[in-house]
């Protein structure tokens, strides 16, 4: 597990060459982000400003438009970015999005709330760590969350969002969950769900 998540409070000098480190290590454990996630959610609003822009400047991360009427991008690591960050893990981390050249906004909006939810927690201390499906080994066929949080008190709890935009995984996502809480033994003390809408709740 890598240390490299650590929020520093300012964006001077060396605080802030560790804040472009901590974004990208961010970027990998997810796959990808957005300058909102990035300089308002995983550090306080206003202190890091500019941070995507030095992530640029580095050649650590780029954008892929995602091809909306209204500007939407998503930001994705370089392979001089995934290089800054890599080595903090044993085994190391995959990183697919290398080859990412077009994204489906629709289909990102799950993940992105799931890491303001996740942003948001970590910043204000209420988890200690998190963990993301492409850090853990499950095993094979096992219905994976979104994000894993280790809560303050110890416990280990499962972390999905669901925004409405794709029916079918709402029926997937329910049965992955029946599957791990069900167990007689199960990998987590609970379940948290994020969604949009008290109404997508209510299908669950």
């Amino acid at each position: 597990m890598t240390a490299i998540i650590h929020i520093n409070k300012r964006k001077n000098g060396k605080n802030f060459a560790q804040a472009s480190l901590q974004a990208a290590d961010w970027i990998m454990r997810f796959g990808y982000s957005t300058k909102d996630i990035l300089e308002n959610h995983l550090f306080h609003p206003g202190q890091a400003q500019g941070l995507c822009r030095d992530l640029f400047a580095r050649g650590w991360a780029t954008e892929i438009d995602c091809h909306k009427e209204a500007s939407r991008y998503i930001i994705v690591l370089t392979q001089a970015g995934y290089n800054a960050v890599r080595d903090e893990y044993d085994p190391s981390v995959e990183y697919p999005e290398l080859d990412l050249q077009y994204c489906d906004f629709s289909r990102c909006q799950d993940l992105l709330l799931l890491q303001k939810a996740t942003a948001d927690n970590l910043r204000v201390g209420t988890i200690e760590q998190f963990w993301t499906p492409r850090m853990i080994r499950f095993q094979s066929g096992y219905p994976s969350p979104g994000a894993e949080w280790l809560m303050k008190n110890g416990d280990l709890i499962s972390v999905d969002a669901d925004t409405g935009c794709d029916f079918p995984w709402r029926h997937e996502l329910c049965v992955n969950l029946a599957i791990r809480m069900g167990e007689e033994n199960p990998r987590y003390e609970r379940a948290a769900l994020f969604a949009t809408e008290y109404e997508i709740i209510q299908d669950y």
